[in-house]
């Protein structure tokens, strides 16, 4: 019979890369008003980050940059300076250009009566009552 098997490569010239969304509502311990709790807080998630990537492929992680992206959603917290932050892993383990990408995640809403009617109203339906 004449089977394939594949057989598993590991690519050597391929950047290690990590990519993780956070939340910031969903985090414990976050001052929304607090700019360095929520600087502390992305610091950590990025060097867990590079850890990782550091862990997953030794040899491919000594030679190339790693490749680290964080989405963030900020929805209710101040933001931050996107740029500023990836400043501090410049030349480090990771690039620090373009590390983070803003989100305002659109949440569904609950949809109850009161949500309903003003939709309604909004769109200029007419539902019989």
């Amino acid at each position: 019979e004449n089977q394939y098997r594949p057989t598993k490569i590991p690519l050597h010239s391929v950047r290690p890369f990590e990519y993780k969304e956070v939340v910031l509502k969903d985090e414990q311990d976050i001052d929304p008003n607090d700019q360095n709790s929520i600087l502390e807080h992305l610091d950590n998630v990025v060097n867990s980050l590079i850890e990782k990537c550091t862990k997953t492929d030794s040899r491919n992680s000594k030679t190339m940059p790693l490749l680290v992206r964080v989405k963030v959603d900020y929805s209710g917290f101040m933001t931050i300076n996107p740029p500023r932050f990836g400043q501090k892993y410049m030349g480090k383990k990771a690039q620090g250009e373009a590390k983070f990408k803003d989100s305002e995640r659109l949440r569904p809403e609950e949809l109850n009566q009161q949500n309903i009617k003003a939709l309604v109203v909004e769109s200029q339906l007419i539902i019989p009552t």
